[in-house]
């Protein structure tokens, strides 16, 4: 007479664990089917069947559950999990940017799917158009968050350019003595001759000096030109002191 005994083996499992992790991610409870086994994380016994990202670190763990069924039957499954960095802490220094003549700085927020710079949602790659300090927030997809904080200089260092010469004599070239530039105020401009007369005074850049004294056309030579400003992000007062060449 024979007998025919028939063992049901049970394939252990573990849920409720995904793949990849942020490092930041909360620890996870290790699930399994059926329950009564224990569980092992990189080959070393883990107690409180639980998997935490943060001290595990980033790489590649390897999570194990043993099982032995009520006939002594033994069986073990893995599982592996991978551990991934938060996104990188942007590193943008020294930003400036002259916010009165509408400069703006546009910055690489970096790999995500969601961005916001101060509080509000924004692209990855966002426009900055005046000075201040920013936090930018960063998430990506396994939910790893890092916040970055930058600080950008208001800089408007003044930028102007005077002729050294220029010949006023009708011909419809170079006629005038015209100041360009920008990024400051208060602007003043005195030019005076070799025995200090004072033959031009302006408190507007766009002013012109026609070359003349009075009524009349200043002789050909060399005329001392003094502008005094004040830049537009410090508001310091500067001085410049520069030679002109009238040629007639």
């Amino acid at each position: 007479v024979s007998t025919n005994i028939l063992i049901e083996a049970t394939i252990p499992q573990i849920q409720g664990v995904k793949p990849n992790y942020c490092v930041q991610n909360a620890p996870i409870l290790l699930a399994s089917m059926p329950t009564g086994g224990t569980f092992k994380i990189n080959g070393m016994p883990n107690t409180n069947a639980t998997f935490e990202p943060a001290v595990w670190g980033v790489g590649k763990h390897f999570i194990q559950y043993n099982y032995t069924s009520t006939n002594n039957c033994k069986d073990s499954t893995i599982r592996e999990v991978n551990v991934y960095e938060a996104p990188p802490i942007l590193n943008y220094t020294d930003l400036k940017i002259c916010s009165f003549s509408g400069d703006t700085l546009v910055l690489d927020a970096g790999v995500g799917i969601s961005y916001s710079v101060n509080n509000a949602l924004s692209p990855r790659n966002f426009k900055i158009i005046q000075a201040g300090k920013y936090h930018i927030v960063v998430q990506d997809s396994l939910g790893c968050i890092t916040t970055s904080s930058l600080i950008v200089a208001e800089n408007c260092n003044p930028k102007f350019y005077m002729p050294n010469s220029f010949t006023p004599n009708g011909d419809g070239l170079n006629d005038i003595l015209e100041i360009f530039g920008e990024d400051f105020y208060n602007f003043e401009i005195q030019i005076f001759n070799r025995w200090g007369e004072r033959l031009f005074i302006s408190n507007r850049r766009q002013d012109t000096w026609n070359g003349n004294s009075g009524e009349k056309p200043a002789p050909a030579g060399v005329y001392v030109c003094k502008i005094k400003y004040r830049e537009r992000s410090l508001g310091t007062e500067k001085q410049y002191i520069g030679f002109i060449h009238l040629i007639r």
